[in-house]
């Protein structure tokens, strides 16, 4: 009896039933619930034990909470009967646009990838790149981290390193010159 008061249509004749609402309320619930357990394991058992700075932190969780809020979304839709496989074309419109947008990131990141492969430029090597020169201090996804003489910091995106001269002024060197 209840179950055939669940199955009636909420608004007329045919469309959205209880049990299809229940039911999506209760798979966003499950959904955002796996979320909140998963960012909670990432902060307080995984990120205290790891070597991750605090920006890589904030972008991980940020990330982790728009894929959850996605995934809630698509169940949610899902379990009220929409069929979801219509959106695949506004996601893979989506995926361009990022992708364009990502394009600088992915160059430099790939750009990184190469420079730690090929060890050209190490941290604490003293080094000209265009108009800067310093000492290596690290390499990062995005760029790399000199420290000027004058005691600036100045972050030289990767594909530079690749695309313009670089002087390495104690490349295999054991002793470093002094200013």
């Amino acid at each position: 009896l209840l179950y055939a008061q669940l199955e009636k249509p909420i608004f007329g004749s045919d469309g959205l039933t209880w049990t299809q609402l229940i039911g999506s309320i209760l798979h966003v619930v499950g959904v955002l619930y796996a979320g909140w357990l998963i960012r909670s394991i990432l902060t307080y058992f995984i990120f205290p034990k790891s070597n991750v700075s605090v920006g890589a932190r904030y972008a991980i969780l940020a990330i982790l909470r728009y894929i959850v809020i996605a995934f809630a979304v698509v169940f949610a839709l899902s379990a009220l009967g929409i069929d979801t496989s219509s959106f695949g074309w506004f996601f893979g419109e989506a995926g361009v646009g990022i992708g364009f947008g990502l394009h600088d990131v992915i160059g430099n990141f790939i750009s990184g990838l190469i420079m730690l492969i090929e060890r050209q430029i190490r941290v604490g090597d003293w080094v000209t790149i265009g108009e800067a020169t310093g000492t290596g201090e690290a390499i990062h996804m995005r760029g790399t981290t000199l420290r000027t003489f004058d005691n600036t910091t100045v972050l030289i995106p990767n594909r530079l390193l690749l695309g313009e001269r670089v002087t390495n002024l104690t490349h295999g060197v054991r002793r470093k010159r002094r200013r």
